[in-house]
């Protein structure tokens, strides 16, 4: 069973990226083998009743950071979410003439995505989670 408390990365569309609680290989969404993922990708699936998985989204100033999506990273080729949920492709990369290089890819745990995007200035922005604190 998935820690619930550690989601993964499974999406990132405009400023939101999408974590997952279930395994990532078993996450979907509607046209997520479509190509190119920002025309035809639909939002993660969410759970069914009685499913003790969870979806989280948090938001960013990808742009701001300098750092570019797969449609930036190699603009030449389109990229289907399972694509990049795969390992082809960062979901998120430091532009090539930025001072600070990171790589966000599919699979990694909320906690450390946020670490690298503080530490080049950037905020994420989480839901208020009743009694998180």
């Amino acid at each position: 069973m998935t820690d619930l408390s550690d989601p993964v990365l499974c999406l990132v569309k405009d400023c939101w990226a999408y974590f997952t609680t279930q395994p990532l290989v078993a996450q979907r969404g509607a046209g997520w083998h479509k190509k190119p993922y920002e025309h035809n990708a639909s939002l993660p699936n969410e759970p069914r009743a009685g499913e003790t998985w969870q979806i989280r989204r948090v938001a960013g100033d990808w742009d701001r950071l300098f750092l570019d999506p797969p449609t930036e990273i190699n603009a030449g080729r389109p990229w289907s979410v399972q694509e990049v949920n795969a390992g082809g492709i960062p979901w998120l990369r430091s532009a090539s003439y930025s001072d600070h290089q990171i790589a966000l890819w599919a699979g990694t745990p909320l906690a450390e995505f946020i670490r690298p995007i503080e530490s080049i200035g950037g905020v994420i922005y989480l839901p208020h989670r009743p009694g998180a604190l």
